[in-house]
């Protein structure tokens, strides 16, 4: 290993942990949308199936 390696690596190795960290909130971020619309989405599911099967003239049993 290089001494003059270490100092740049030091500083090259926060700017990727920087990036990274980045990359990390945005991954983070869509994971948190993509979880609150499955919260919305999969409990209105059934009465919005229902609905749409007692528009085409299905009935209940």
């Amino acid at each position: 290993m290089k001494r003059e390696n270490l100092t740049i690596g030091g500083q090259q190795a926060k700017a990727k942990g920087d990036e990274r960290n980045k990359d990390l909130f945005v991954l983070l971020g869509c994971l948190f949308v993509v979880m609150i619309g499955f919260g919305i989405t999969l409990p209105v599911l059934p009465f919005y199936v229902e609905r749409l099967a007692l528009a085409e003239g299905a009935t209940r049993q």
